[in-house]
């Protein structure tokens, strides 16, 4: 089993329980995957995806952003390679050789993936560029879905989220509320208030006032945490810092699954990903993976394989940089971890774990079958986009 319970098993996705101690042990293959370092922000929103005429973060907000980050943008911070390469080398002792790390063809995977692969003693240079897995459209694997279907993806989930009972519906209950907090924290901009921005889904897209909150101002907040900054200009520093994980990354939650945790997009996103965590698990060679992609790729796993998690102090099923789930195969079942780092520690980047959930089922504790497991994510992918694992490997 990856941990021995501090607290008793959860029973509700929205209460996971939070292992306070968890343990991965040797003897079988892990599969491990993460999302990348902690990186610097974009300096502009999205195209159509916020209020007509104001593109930039700092439009919505009394203040800017900050611009200095060591690096250019989108990509890996110094910190957040050295928290990389600190987490790798805490996951050593958890992951059997030979030990295999795969990147998504993106500078900040594979930029994360060469440094934990350095803090695993290898040489970053054994990294595999390998697209195919997590982002198979762009790999040409398979075609990308059309307009109406990430638009019929995006409304499957916000029905989900409407639901009071679902996972997400406490969360899509305090949004406004939320928001319009956040808007106060922050203070105005020239543009309209996040309030007043219609939320709809175009063009492929959820956009609106909450993208903005989300995207354009709580993902910058958490970047700022996981560099060392000062977060929201100080109002996030000090006592308050444990409400950017308890109150609002949730919105951040909210909003990430809603626009790419549906089906049709977890097709493209997180399928592939999931069919190679499989298929690694099944591999008769003793060793473990390393795959290290996006938050979608976390996010489309959780919808292919129905997961739900809870790691450290940060919001149940988040995604920030250098979050990750392992998979860790038993006999006959799988276990598996949730894993994360803390920004705020002395030594940033050493390895948390936490406890996952397959549906009503604790697989943290008790294993699921592999056949059961399969068989669910088989009945979920579009295996279009699943390419051979015998392709071709590209070295960094």
């Amino acid at each position: 089993c990856f941990w021995s319970p501090v607290d008793p098993p959860f029973d509700l996705p929205m209460k996971l329980a939070l292992a306070s101690a968890v343990t991965l042990t040797q003897g079988a293959d892990v599969v491990v995957l993460l999302r990348h370092c902690v990186r610097s922000p974009y300096a502009t929103l999205r195209a159509n995806r916020a209020a007509p005429g104001f593109e930039y973060p700092d439009n919505y907000t009394s203040q800017a952003f900050p611009t200095e980050w060591g690096t250019e943008q989108a990509q890996c911070t110094p910190r957040g390679l050295d928290m990389a390469e600190r987490l790798g080398l805490g996951l050593l002792e958890h992951l059997p050789a030979p030990v295999v790390v795969r990147a998504d063809n993106v500078t900040r995977c594979v930029a994360t993936a060469g440094k934990v692969a350095s803090g695993l003693g290898m040489d970053p240079k054994e990294v595999k560029v390998q697209q195919q897995y997590f982002d198979p459209a762009a790999a040409q694997v398979c075609p990308d879905l059309t307009g109406d279907q990430y638009n019929a993806s995006i409304e499957e989930q916000l029905k989900i989220a409407q639901d009071k009972t679902s996972y997400l519906g406490e969360l899509w209950a305090q949004r406004e509320e939320l928001i319009t907090e956040l808007q106060e924290m922050v203070g105005r901009g020239p543009a309209p208030a996040l309030g007043d921005i219609p939320d709809k889904i175009s063009g492929g897209y959820y956009v609106g006032g909450m993208y903005v909150a989300s995207q354009g101002m709580l993902e910058t907040f958490l970047l700022e945490a996981g560099n060392g900054m000062s977060v929201a200009w100080g109002a996030l520093d000090g006592d308050k810092r444990e409400e950017l994980y308890t109150k609002w990354q949730g919105l951040n939650v909210l909003y990430n699954r809603i626009n790419h945790g549906g089906t049709g997009i977890s097709t493209r996103y997180g399928g592939a990903t999931a069919w190679r965590v499989l298929n690694a698990l099944e591999d008769p060679a003793v060793g473990s993976e390393v795959l290290v992609g996006h938050d979608f790729n976390l996010d489309g796993v959780a919808k292919m394989a129905d997961l739900y998690w809870q790691c450290g102090k940060y919001a149940a099923n988040s995604a920030q940089p250098l979050q990750g789930l392992a998979f860790r195969r038993v006999e006959q079942g799988i276990v598996m971890a949730a894993i994360c780092v803390d920004y705020e520690a002395a030594y940033s980047g050493n390895a948390l774990f936490g406890a996952v959930q397959m549906g009503s089922q604790n697989v943290t504790e008790t294993p699921v079958l592999a056949a059961d497991l399969r068989k669910s994510v088989a009945n979920r992918i579009d295996f279009a986009c699943v390419q051979n694992d015998t392709a071709a490997d590209v070295l960094v």
